[in-house]
């Protein structure tokens, strides 16, 4: 009780009331509280009181130890300790990002998520040291009990859950890198994956040993007569990523989808990419509304590479990074593109050209 009644006019105590207020307001709304972090940064105290803040609102949870390995037990020790916090919790998360050094320590952390996840839109797994090879490849354990109806986006790296299809249902984000040898997904496996993620918008691998390309077995080729009801129809697919992932794998999985609205193609340190090209040319006869196109160090047929550029129309940047072996001739591509006022297109070629000036493209002459 204040004794005087002019002090409720004072300034100062009117910001401390006002402060109490909205201290009272904020620890009283639960989702102000529901993005909770577990890191050297951020403590397990910390923690706890943001997940008792956060009532039942769903959660964001995020176990972040980067690739230091001084402190392996410590570490060890405060991702179970994390977990333990977590695990009653994981029926209310909405998304969940674990990151750590290596094997070991991501399947210590993920033999507490054995409970459903009916609430999980987003998982991320990223396992730093990725090129061991050691007994976690092959884990005994159903993560999230295979109880995960929404989710959506699925991001794993050097994680090797025994490649359950019931984890990757109705995706719509699938990124996967840093498998090797007898850890990779084969083609068929990706190829099963996609088939139950009829509305992908968006698939990137990543650093993959290219284990279907055992020189003694068949090669699986494109056939451009193959009925289009035996490929997956993938009409939302609008980005695609290829980054050192073998170019038999690769093809594999480009030979057996359809992708009518595919926007943006990365290819990287795939060898020749001529098959590759062959199949973008046969999806262009029918759609292929293609905006963005990058070739990083690889090889490819210029008459192939050059066919394709005139079937697409919708094409705006192209980037050739480490492509050695391309000509004059096939560069005069360009002329046909600035009939379509693609400029963007053409300054992209000369820059990742520096021996090229202006005058060595008679395009760019106006």
């Amino acid at each position: 009780m204040v004794s005087n009644p002019a002090s409720f006019c004072n300034p100062r105590f009117q910001m401390v009331n006002n402060s109490r207020y909205w201290a009272e307001v904020a620890l009283n709304t639960p989702i102000l509280w529901a993005k909770i972090s577990v890191s050297p940064h951020d403590s397990l105290d910390k923690a706890r009181r943001r997940l008792m803040r956060s009532k039942s609102c769903p959660l964001d949870i995020t176990v972040n130890f980067g690739p230091r390995i001084e402190y392996v037990q410590s570490i060890t020790e405060q991702i179970t300790h994390a977990m333990d916090l977590f695990r009653p919790s994981l029926w209310r998360t909405k998304s969940f990002s674990l990151t750590v050094p290596n094997r070991p320590q991501a399947y210590t952390a993920l033999l507490h998520c054995q409970e459903d996840a009916p609430m999980l839109e987003s998982l991320t797994i990223l396992v730093y040291h990725s090129m061991q090879d050691d007994h976690y490849s092959n884990p005994p354990f159903l993560l999230f009990n295979g109880c995960t109806p929404s989710l959506r986006s699925c991001s794993l790296t050097s994680f090797n859950f025994g490649w359950d299809l019931k984890l990757m249902r109705g995706l719509r984000v699938l990124k996967l890198g840093g498998y090797f040898n007898s850890s990779t997904p084969s083609a068929s496996t990706l190829i099963g994956i996609l088939r139950q993620c009829p509305e992908l918008e968006e698939i990137s691998l990543r650093n993959m040993s290219d284990v279907d390309s055992n020189p003694c077995s068949p090669t699986m080729l494109h056939d451009p007569d193959m009925p289009i009801s035996n490929r997956i129809h993938l009409p939302r697919l609008k980005k695609i990523s290829f980054y050192y992932v073998g170019i038999i794998h690769t093809q594999k999985i480009m030979a057996q989808i359809s992708f009518p609205n595919l926007e943006s193609l990365e290819m990287a340190y795939l060898d020749d990419v001529t098959p590759l090209l062959q199949l973008l040319y046969a999806q262009a006869l029918t759609r292929l509304p293609l905006k963005l196109l990058r070739i990083e160090t690889c090889m490819f047929n210029e008459v192939q590479f050059v066919n394709l550029l005139r079937k697409l129309h919708s094409l705006v940047t192209l980037q050739l990074v480490d492509i050695e072996h391309i000509s004059y001739h096939s560069l005069k591509v360009s002329q046909i593109l600035v009939v379509r006022d693609r400029f963007e297109l053409i300054f992209t070629l000369t820059r990742l050209f520096p021996h090229l000036n202006r005058g060595h493209v008679p395009a760019l002459n106006m």
